[in-house]
């Protein structure tokens, strides 16, 4: 036993055992499908629980095409999605993929929600893909609905860059 791995080191040992759940199995198997060129309605999401739709999202090509995005959405509603954890990635998403229609959605939440756990990855992804601006008239105008501890985080971020530019 490597007891110092698993008593002092700051991650998991590597030797440590992996148990991959099934329906996470299911969920590949259907995401693996949808690449492949099935429809979405046609994937069977039956029951899937908020874990099960992010590991879907999550393992998606990081650019899905226009198509592919309006068929999960249309099918799945995500652009609408009342929670805030698959709205989240469904808008990273959505940026990475300049999918325009889940844009407006995108802004009301932005607008809301004030948790940096939610805004942080929304920023960087405008900042990573070339919407710097995007980011910065967002952040302006919505910078007072948020967390103290988040203006540090994007006024570094997003009005930094601005001055730069």
């Amino acid at each position: 036993i490597n007891v110092d791995g698993w008593v002092y080191a700051e991650k998991v040992p590597a030797d440590a055992p992996r148990k991959v759940a099934e329906r996470f199995k299911a969920v590949d198997a259907e995401r693996e499908k949808f690449i492949a060129g099935t429809a979405a309605a046609q994937l069977n999401t039956a029951n899937w629980t908020t874990y099960e739709w992010l590991h879907f999202l999550r393992k998606l090509p990081k650019q899905l095409s226009t198509e592919q995005m309006t068929a999960l959405d249309k099918q799945f509603n995500f652009t609408n999605s009342g929670n805030s954890e698959i709205a989240d990635q469904w808008y990273v998403m959505a940026i990475a993929a300049d999918y325009k229609a889940a844009y407006p959605a995108m802004e009301q939440f932005l607008a809301t929600v004030g948790r940096r756990k939610f805004l942080e990855p929304l920023y960087e992804e405008m900042m990573n893909t070339g919407k710097e601006k995007m980011a910065q008239e967002l952040y302006t105008k919505y910078r007072n609905n948020y967390h103290p501890l988040a203006h540090m985080t994007f006024d570094r971020m997003i009005l930094k860059q601005q001055e730069k530019s």
